[in-house]
């Protein structure tokens, strides 16, 4: 935002950073340090801030279109099946098999999630700890995925994946996550997007 000031300037950077992002992993180029996805990245990235600078308008949407936007999400997962089936999205592994598709499919669901969330009473602190902490959350998670299948193996639960282990190693991974988040809003918050506290 340094460099781009508009909103249109910044979804063109986004927009074109992602593209490169894309490319690189056509041509199996920028694997080294992740390079590649953190071009890609900058496509969810842009969820974000045209969220945060169309705040006052998302506010106005109530639940009709909410509904709708959800109803378009489900609908797309399910053409997604149709279209493709057996085939996996991961944004860890760069694994995009349609890019219109997954990227259409991501940012529905993530504005359909937000206007959710937005439209309830009241949400779970930890959810919100969650949302708040989801750069902490992507870099480490991975690094508990192991751990966690082992903690969970001496309570019978077997792997490979399936609906129950699924959610089970989510949520373990979560909590595994969340002294390493704390920690880091502590000590480091610079490392996960936020200005530090002044004392």
């Amino acid at each position: 935002r340094k460099i781009f000031k508009t909103p249109l300037a910044v979804t063109v950077g986004s927009v074109s950073l992602t593209a490169i992002g894309f490319l690189m992993i056509e041509y199996d180029a920028g694997s080294f340090m992740y390079v590649s996805n953190a071009f890609v990245s900058q496509g969810f990235l842009l969820i974000g801030y045209l969220i945060r600078v169309n705040e006052d308008r998302f506010n106005k949407i109530g639940w009709g279109p909410t509904a709708l936007l959800t109803v378009l999400y489900i609908a797309l997962g399910f053409l997604s099946l149709y279209l493709f089936p057996g085939q996996c999205l991961s944004a860890h592994e760069n694994r995009y098999y349609n890019i219109p598709m997954c990227f259409a499919m991501i940012y529905v669901g993530c504005f359909a999630m937000f206007l959710i969330f937005k439209n309830l009473k009241s949400v779970p602190k930890s959810l919100v700890f969650i949302g708040q902490n989801t750069l902490a959350y992507y870099a480490f998670n991975k690094y508990f995925r192991s751990p966690v299948i082992f903690v969970f193996g001496f309570f019978g639960f077997a792997f490979p994946l399936n609906k129950v282990t699924g959610l089970l190693l989510t949520i373990g991974c979560c909590i595994a996550c969340w002294p390493i988040s704390v920690l880091l809003n502590k000590y480091f918050p610079s490392s996960v997007g936020k200005k530090p506290i002044k004392r």
